[in-house]
């Protein structure tokens, strides 16, 4: 982005001011998060952040093309603009670390499972579970429908292994995940737990269950559900992929075939 030299130093001081504005706001709103100073599951707060970083990138983007154009004037002009461009992108850097840019998904779903046509059941029903329903939802923008949806790449896991046994790793993972088992029901081969993500601290309501299929085979499906009735973002769809590839492991490094 070519800008005459006269115009320059007033762009170079709107876009700082505005990367500056926003890189605050967005740290200062990660901190509300951290402390838990507002509710996150009444208020959309998380998809505010989400906003502000995807602004912060623009901005970084907008402020590198103005430096890349012109570099001369704009170091003599301003020696730190490229640390503020720099800056602007950092927020971006770590969601992706976090979260996964890629893993944002905006389908009108809240509640996800490994197997819609018959999914592991709550002991509690769905109003019952969502303690977080009437808050504020951007005028029903952010509502989720009430059907129990799939995910591209998530589908019932089938393991060759006792079904005792692939219910004993299963509760292993999860107490590894550092997930709170709420219900625990050995003969149905059902647990339930409070699931969160590494850096995230909220958490869902999950529900694992083994079946046995018979000739030495189970089979394992897992639903996440949000306690409340917006859209997850892709948020359960990330906690069974983050269940479902330590299980496999732990069941495929075992070192005793009785015993995981």
């Amino acid at each position: 982005m070519k800008v005459d030299v006269s115009k320059l130093p007033k762009l170079l001081k709107l876009v700082s001011f505005l990367s500056l504005s926003f890189v605050f706001t967005t740290f200062f709103c990660v901190l509300i998060l951290e402390f838990n100073m507002v509710d996150r599951w009444k208020y959309p707060i998380d998809y505010f952040v989400v906003l502000l970083v995807f602004l912060n990138f623009a901005i970084g983007c907008v402020g590198a093309s103005i430096l890349f154009c012109n570099i001369s004037a704009a170091r003599s002009l301003r020696p730190d603009f490229a640390l503020l461009v720099f800056i602007c992108w950092l927020p971006v850097a770590i969601l992706q670390y976090v979260y996964g840019v890629q893993n944002f998904s905006f389908a009108p779903f809240n509640d996800v499972t490994t197997n819609t046509a018959n999914p592991p059941q709550f002991r509690l029903s769905r109003s019952e579970r969502q303690l977080h329903v009437g808050g504020f939802d951007l005028w029903g923008a952010l509502q989720a429908s009430d059907k129990i949806a799939a995910h591209p790449g998530i589908s019932s896991i089938t393991f060759l292994a006792l079904p005792d046994l692939v219910y004993e790793c299963a509760l292993r993972t999860a107490y590894a995940l550092n997930w709170k088992v709420t219900i625990r029901d050995p003969v149905a081969r059902v647990f339930e737990v409070k699931a969160t993500l590494v850096h995230i601290s909220k958490a869902a309501d999950a529900v694992v269950r083994v079946v046995d299929a018979s000739d030495g085979y189970s089979i394992v499906d897992v639903r996440s559900a949000s306690p409340n009735n917006r859209i997850d973002g892709g948020f359960n769809a990330q906690i069974i992929e983050s269940f479902v590839m330590p299980l496999k492991r732990t069941l495929v490094n075992r070192r005793m075939l009785n015993r995981c």
